[in-house]
């Protein structure tokens, strides 16, 4: 586990210190949500980020996911592991979750930083140079470059992007750590960290598998690291119908 915890002023460090695996969440998928939180947590996740379709707009919905990022925050939390929300900042602040990804249609960087606190990574989807400079200048923590390659988990594909297109931005923003997403498999890894990514983030991959947890370890290993098998999670018996 790593001997500090994470925040936007010594995000960079602190990645050098974890398999470089962020691994998001989905509704969708067999698993609940807290159980791919645990598999991910017990094969040595140290990022996870939770992505929901629900509409959390909805009093009564927010109400479930947020109890819902709360007991992964404690579990993120039990584990030495980062754990962001994508695009609500609100849920972000509510749950005390340590970070928030931004897609570039979501909220502009300046207004998250004016709801949370100052140690809160951000980090911000990537599809070309420009949006890789645009974010630049925001002051983000990492970018999430992508598709590499084609996925049926993010509807509204942007251009491929392949390693050509992720070398291309990586060097564009060459102090920003960057991943990779999209597509990708655990052969792909060895290639995309050569291409200037500094880690990947994968869902469907791990989670569509017929056997997730050695889909896992197989990221995990392709990343050199050797799958943990220590994890403390919350009781499940206060999951709600966002988590099915």
């Amino acid at each position: 586990m790593p001997s500090f915890k994470p925040h936007a002023s010594n995000f960079k460090e602190w990645l050098t210190t974890v398999p470089p695996l962020m691994v998001l969440t989905g509704d969708h998928y067999k698993l609940g949500v807290l159980e791919q939180v645990e598999l991910c947590l017990r094969g040595g996740v140290k990022i996870i980020q939770y992505r929901s379709k629900f509409d959390i707009h909805n009093p009564t919905v927010y109400e479930q996911v947020l109890l819902l990022c709360k007991q992964i925050a404690e579990a993120c939390l039990n584990n030495g592991a980062l754990f962001l929300i994508n695009d609500f900042i609100p849920l972000c602040h509510d749950s005390s979750a340590q970070g928030l990804h931004l897609g570039l249609d979501d909220s502009p960087v300046y207004e998250a930083r004016k709801v949370l606190d100052s140690k809160v990574i951000i980090g911000g989807t990537v599809h070309n140079v420009q949006d890789a400079l645009r974010r630049s200048h925001e002051g983000v923590q990492y970018i999430g470059i992508g598709p590499y390659r084609f996925t049926q988990t993010k509807d509204n594909l942007a251009p491929l992007l392949g390693l050509s297109g992720i070398k291309e931005i990586c060097q564009s923003t060459p102090n920003i750590p960057a991943f990779a997403i999209g597509g990708i498999r655990p052969f792909d890894v060895g290639q995309i960290l050569s291409a200037g990514a500094e880690g990947i983030a994968v869902s469907s991959a791990i989670f569509n598998s017929p056997y997730p947890h050695k889909s896992l370890d197989a990221f995990i290993s392709a990343l050199g690291a050797a799958p943990l098998q220590t994890t403390q999670i919350p009781s499940n018996e206060t999951q709600h119908s966002t988590d099915q």
